[in-house]
């Protein structure tokens, strides 16, 4: 990767508008947003849910019941902008063995085609690694070029492909092997 310095963070409430900015470029609504699979609404504080996104690392009681406990970081660069986002579920429930899967990441439409998902999914695999995960399910459309692009240089192996209702493209289901 030839770009300017870049880190993955953890989420804080310094970089709200970044955080707005980079929900924009997706076109997201504004009446309400996600840090990771928490929902919130304009009116909620930003800090408290920042908050509330970092405490779902390692809280089962306090999470919607939908909602496994997850790690959320951002890739910003040296200016704090925000290139994409990546979270890794440290466990599956029934739905995310069909969708979604361990790792999911986003990168800004601005910034495509530089490396970033890939290194923002690699940076996942050692923390996996400390949470004793020992393979990793990440799943994509199957139209998605990109991402299964990165999935496969990431060492991502196919299981199948899905056809899940109401989606209106089929889903490919990887897996990355973890050496503990």
């Amino acid at each position: 990767m030839n770009n300017p310095p870049i880190r993955l963070i953890d989420p804080i409430p310094d970089l709200y508008q970044t955080f707005m900015r980079y929900r924009e470029a997706f076109g997201c609504s504004t009446e309400n947003y996600r840090l990771g699979a928490l929902r919130f609404t304009p009116q909620d504080n930003f800090a408290d849910a920042v908050a509330a996104s970092l405490a779902a690392r390692s809280q089962h009681d306090n999470l919607p019941e939908d909602i496994t406990p997850h790690s959320i970081f951002w890739l910003v660069n040296q200016s704090d902008q925000m290139l994409g986002h990546v979270a890794l579920r440290h466990e599956l429930n029934e739905a995310l063995t069909i969708f979604g899967g361990h790792i999911g990441y986003s990168v800004h439409p601005d910034h495509r085609n530089k490396g970033y998902a890939t290194y923002m999914v690699k940076q996942m695999i050692p923390l996996a690694m400390c949470m004793n995960i020992t393979r990793l399910l990440i799943s994509c459309d199957v139209d998605n070029i990109a991402s299964n692009k990165v999935i496969q240089k990431c060492g991502g192996i196919l299981e199948n492909t899905l056809t899940i209702p109401d989606r209106p493209v089929p889903l490919n289901r990887y897996w990355i092997d973890i050496e503990q």
